[in-house]
């Protein structure tokens, strides 16, 4: 006797990746129910007033870039049913017991300017990362890369015997050919690291 496919899904957490899975599984026609013990739905991309009146603090801030640039996000077409990205100038910021802070701004010399000491070794990051700033981004985003791919970033490429070299070829092509091309570029694109 043969399995019969699901009629309904309970999704537990919406999150991002719950409402995602949530959105897809109602698309293909299933009774989707999801269920959240958070106070509201949204996981890390929650906005809350967590601390003063009138301040909105981003809920895990970092994520919310990653959601943005997300494809599976992205496809929802979310704008169109009212939601709106806030682009701050400050993305984020890290006050101390003694009344400074630092701050991450669009502005690379901005952020340089705010880390005092280490605004220099700030400025030399971002002049090598953010050239290469799509691949990183559709890396992180995208399938994890053979296990090759793996050893590769580990080891380091240099340091592969000859054998191994091929044998990461091999599996970089595998990977090209099947569409799975970012991890390969972020990795080429770091190469001078």
């Amino acid at each position: 006797m043969a399995a019969r496919a699901p009629s309904r899904v309970i999704v537990v957490g919406a999150g991002h990746n719950g409402l995602v899975a949530a959105i897809h599984l109602a698309a293909c026609g299933l009774d989707v129910t999801v269920l959240e013990h958070a106070r509201w739905p949204g996981g890390a991309t929650a906005s809350t007033t967590a601390t003063l009146p009138g301040f909105v603090h981003d809920h895990c801030a970092a994520f919310v870039p990653m959601a943005a640039a997300s494809s599976a996000i992205q496809e929802l077409r979310l704008e169109r049913d009212g939601l709106e990205w806030i682009d701050p100038p400050h993305v984020m910021a890290h006050p101390f017991e003694d009344g400074s802070a630092i701050a991450l701004h669009r502005s690379v010399e901005e952020t340089v300017a705010s880390l005092g000491a280490a605004g220099a070794a700030w400025r030399a990051a971002m002049e090598r990362m953010l050239p290469h700033a799509g691949a990183l981004t559709q890396s992180v985003l995208s399938p994890l890369p053979p296990a090759d791919l793996a050893k590769l970033v580990k080891k380091g490429f240099s340091q592969l015997s000859v054998r191994e070299k091929l044998a990461v070829a091999d599996s970089v092509w595998a990977s090209y050919s099947r569409g799975v091309t970012p991890a390969a570029d972020a990795l080429a694109a770091l190469e001078p690291f």
